[in-house]
């Protein structure tokens, strides 16, 4: 397998890049479900090809490298991904041309369950949910990325600058809204991923860090 695995990891790289390129040209033309389809297609597909690159490295040196550079490379990604959904047009919604500011915490939390309560409204529903899972990756990419970000203040209080810096920017550059109820799930929805990744590596540190010992010393990777 060593020695084919370019056969199979090369096409599934040119696959990622390709269908990106695709949802970059004709987002315009696709449903905000085809979108996600996509890029969850395209993130599947690079983390198949990844995981296959490491596994079957020459050695834990060599490994260590590649699982450092895909990780840092996933991130990237999603921080574009991040920068296309929020600042814009057309990726996944056409953004709405009313601009407001709301510093009542849970206010427009509670508007969205009375609506889903009084109207079953499923946008309201949809609303919530993507507030929520909007930054959620984040939760087990800069774990991943840094061990630094094993430590749940430096955690939160990144996500915390980061998302309130995007709802600053959305609303001075009148890309959006500022609401103090988005700094809320998406802190929340990213704190809740943190902790199912800090409770699975609890689980199984110690196998990981011996996977990934080095060959050649006593290094492991601290992830």
């Amino acid at each position: 397998m060593n020695k084919y695995k370019r056969l199979i990891t090369l096409p599934l790289f040119l696959i990622f890049i390709a269908t990106n390129f695709y949802w970059f040209k004709r987002h315009d033309d696709l449903s905000m479900y085809k979108q996600m389809l996509i890029v969850c297609a395209s993130v599947a597909i690079f983390m198949a090809a990844a995981l296959i690159e490491v596994f079957y490295a020459k050695n834990n040196r060599i490994r260590i490298r590649l699982f450092k550079i895909f990780v840092t490379l996933l991130l990237l990604y999603y921080l574009g991904f991040l920068c296309a959904v929020l600042f814009l047009d057309g990726f996944f919604f056409t953004r709405s041309a009313t601009h407001y500011v709301n510093l009542v915490p849970f206010k427009t939390i509670k508007e969205f369950f009375a609506t889903m309560r009084d109207e079953n409204n499923l946008r309201a529903f949809g609303n919530l949910v993507g507030n929520a899972i909007l930054f959620a990756p984040m939760g087990l990419l800069l774990p991943l990325w840094s061990k630094k970000f094993h430590n749940i203040f430096l955690f939160t209080f990144t996500i915390f600058v980061m998302v309130s810096g995007v709802e600053i920017f959305q609303h001075y550059s009148n890309m959006g809204t500022a609401d103090v109820d988005d700094i809320i799930l998406n802190v929340a929805g990213a704190l809740m991923v943190f902790f199912v990744f800090k409770f699975i590596f609890f689980m199984v540190k110690d196998k990981i860090e011996m996977y990934f010992k080095d060959d050649d010393s006593n290094y492991q990777i601290k992830l």
